[in-house]
């Protein structure tokens, strides 16, 4: 049982892992970003899956736009969701619309969680467990 458990975990530090190469590799590639260690949230938003849901995670951005410690990345055309309430020209909000973006960890709204430059937890954004989610984002915002 033991075992299991750190199995478990070990390959969830390694997904961890691979998934915050991705992030950063693709942070620098596309837009020239390094993260840095004040980066405790970085959202994803995306045009996938609940376009409700969506919505209420871009509406839960605009309103922590001015946090020095999140980064939002805007991965959206805006025909599904409404992009108006972000500003073009603020350093925290990356834009791209994933032309040429072929891999699967930018397909879906998702929320991290950094510590040390490194994803700590993954909130993908789910219709039924939407109200907890945000409000788990809103508690590591703060």
């Amino acid at each position: 049982m033991l075992f299991l458990l750190a199995s478990c975990t070990q390959n969830s530090v390694k997904e961890h892992n691979t998934d915050s190469q991705t992030l950063a590799t693709y942070l620098q590639t596309n837009h020239e970003y390094a993260l840095t260690n004040d980066i405790k949230t970085v959202f994803v938003l995306t045009e996938k899956g609940c376009m409700p849901c969506n919505q209420k995670v871009a509406k839960l951005m605009a309103e922590n736009i001015n946090k020095p410690n999140a980064l939002f990345l805007v991965l959206a055309t805006g025909k599904g969701v409404d992009l108006s309430m972000f500003p073009q020209n603020k350093q925290n909000i990356l834009y791209d619309n994933l032309d040429g973006v072929e891999n699967a960890f930018f397909y879906e709204t998702k929320v991290l969680f950094m510590k040390n430059k490194q994803i700590d937890s993954t909130l993908v954004i789910e219709a039924q467990k939407l109200p907890t989610q945000l409000k788990q984002a809103e508690t590591w915002l703060h």
